[in-house]
């Protein structure tokens, strides 16, 4: 199996997290995802976890943890969530009582506090795929009220400047991997009407985007993927039912195969990398959802589960590794397969 290193070592010192202020807190019920009749019924009430806005646990960080520790304004599913190395942003999602969304939420994991921002998404989308450069984010694609987008917007926390760029996909979709090179983006499958196995590659520089005359061998819509340093993974996600397929794509013979395989089909997991190991928490199957959480190593190109689990089984690629924190965080979410809408930001320190 080909050996994949990148600098950057777990950190232990995660910041501890207080009470989270919440701008126009509200909670409501939800339905519909992934199958539309499906009401969450095979799950219970244990599944929605009863949060008083307290610290989950009391105390810091500790290693080997999943808990809860905040609350968003409303609960929401699938916001392109990302992070700057110090807080964390989610934009858009679908809004169990308001629909689709053109917000844009902050949160700051040391002083638990979550904040609506002023600026906007130009238009309401959820399950774009995300990725940061280190000054901005990019949202490719999403779906709202009135379809699928083929949209490319640039985000800048930092002057909350929103652009909606005129590059396009080729073909508007949702749901799409992506993968940050340090110089460009790589973006996987998504769906597009159906499983999608194309690649492409956006410049922001340039703002050109191109497909790329290879494909996957394995359609994938919301896949775990991550970069490695020289190429790019696509773990799992769904080609026609949930996929257990591992796949890697080597820009420099622009060559991507199949390597291996995870311990179980999934998509739609909560990822996150800390530049070691890359996590799948959560996700779906093709008829229950997953509280586990898996480790995948690329050095040796396997995952294996770890004893930490989520709090509840939760479905949604709503997570981001936060380096000063040295954890990761998850905010939102959906009971999997088409259950209720979550509004908690859960904590993992793997």
């Amino acid at each position: 199996m080909r050996g994949r290193l990148l600098g950057g070592a777990l950190c232990l010192g995660c910041l501890a997290c207080c009470p989270a202020a919440v701008v126009r807190p509200e909670k409501s019920p939800a339905n519909g995802w992934g199958d539309p009749g499906f009401d969450g019924a095979w799950y219970g009430e244990d599944d929605q976890p009863e949060y008083d806005g307290s610290p989950a646990d009391g105390g810091p960080t500790e290693v080997g943890s999943a808990v809860v520790v905040g609350r968003l304004p409303t609960p929401r599913h699938e916001a392109a969530v990302f992070s700057d190395g110090k807080v964390v942003y989610a934009a858009g999602g679908l809004d169990s009582r308001k629909g689709f969304l053109t917000e844009i939420l902050r949160f700051d994991p040391g002083s638990g506090k979550v904040t609506i921002l002023p600026e906007t998404l130009p238009n309401p989308t959820q399950a774009a795929g995300v990725g940061w450069t280190g000054k901005a984010a990019y949202l490719f694609g999403g779906r709202n009220g009135g379809g699928f987008l083929n949209q490319i917007v640039r985000y800048r926390p930092g002057t909350g400047e929103v652009t909606l760029m005129r590059a396009t996909l080729p073909t508007a979709g949702y749901s799409l991997g992506v993968a940050w090179t340090g110089k460009v983006f790589y973006l996987f499958g998504g769906f597009t009407g159906a499983d999608s196995d194309q690649i492409l590659r956006y410049d922001p520089a340039a703002d050109v985007l191109t497909v790329l005359p290879v494909s996957m061998p394995f359609g994938s819509q919301a896949p775990g993927v991550f970069w490695d340093g020289q190429g790019a993974w696509i773990l799992g996600g769904a080609s026609n039912g949930a996929s257990a397929h591992i796949q890697f794509f080597d820009p420099r013979t622009g060559q991507v195969t199949e390597v291996g395989s995870l311990p179980y089909g999934l998509w739609v997991p909560a990822g996150f990398y800390d530049g070691a190991a890359f996590y799948l928490a959560g996700g779906a199957s093709n008829h229950s959802g997953y509280a586990s959480i898996l480790r995948f190593d690329p050095a040796v190109g396997q995952a294996t589960a770890i004893s930490t689990r989520l709090p509840f089984r939760l479905g949604g690629r709503i997570a981001t590794w936060v380096a000063a924190a040295g954890c990761a965080y998850l905010l939102g979410g959906q009971v999997p397969p088409g259950g209720r809408f979550f509004d908690t930001i859960i904590r993992v320190v793997p």
